[in-house]
């Protein structure tokens, strides 16, 4: 195996613990609509694709592998900082529980950081790429608007939204898809900085094709 591989694999086993005791805290398979999970779900599902490509020796690197790991690393950085900055708090489902949170919201997002900034290839992501990862969050709240909207589903603890910032019937429909906006240009930002970081680092910092 590959120096970064091992690392790779340690992500994939920690992350996969981290969703299991996260579903037994919620007890509600509603949780995967939250974008905590999701993007944990992610990490695990992108590294054991990666895993098992790299032991058969068909790992390919093309413009799509950049661009969702780009996406990857955009998703479990914000799920960290929107989860610090904004949504940690005693109403948070996590109040009380600091294992499965940290696990999730710090742990998995830090190793996937220190992954890309120690093994990944650099100066591969462009610009353009996060138009994309933005249609791409911007699926994912429709998805939750139009579950609710249309389907009257719910969210854990009854929640008719799974965070405040986007509770439309509570806070109407401007200010929801103003909340909605602003997140957005967080994502877009944090994108940028991405790709500004891939493009600047010449090289990775433990070297390349590992």
């Amino acid at each position: 195996m590959k120096k970064g591989s091992y690392l790779r694999l340690l992500i994939v086993l920690i992350g996969i613990a981290s969703i299991i005791i996260n579903f037994m805290l919620y007890k509600d398979w509603r949780g995967i609509f939250y974008y905590t999970i999701l993007s944990n779900f992610y990490v695990v599902l992108f590294y054991g694709i990666t895993l098992c490509l790299e032991f058969k020796n068909k790992l390919n690197k093309s413009n799509g592998y950049y661009m969702s790991k780009g996406f990857m690393l955009l998703a479990i950085l914000s799920t960290m900082f929107i989860f610090f900055l904004v949504v940690n708090n005693k109403d948070s489902v996590y109040s009380g529980h600091p294992v499965q949170s940290y696990l999730v919201h710090l742990v998995i997002p830090v190793l996937t950081l220190l992954e890309c900034a120690l093994y990944e290839d650099k100066n591969v992501l462009r610009y353009r790429y996060v138009i994309y990862w933005d249609l791409m969050n911007v699926f994912y709240t429709l998805v939750l608007v139009i579950y609710r909207g249309v389907f009257k589903g719910v969210f854990l603890e009854g929640k008719h939204y799974p965070y405040d910032v986007m509770n439309f019937e509570k806070l109407g429909a401007v200010k929801g898809i103003t909340n909605c906006i602003y997140i957005l240009v967080f994502f877009t930002v944090i994108g940028s900085i991405i790709v500004f970081f891939d493009n600047k680092m010449k090289k990775p910092i433990l070297g390349g094709n590992e």
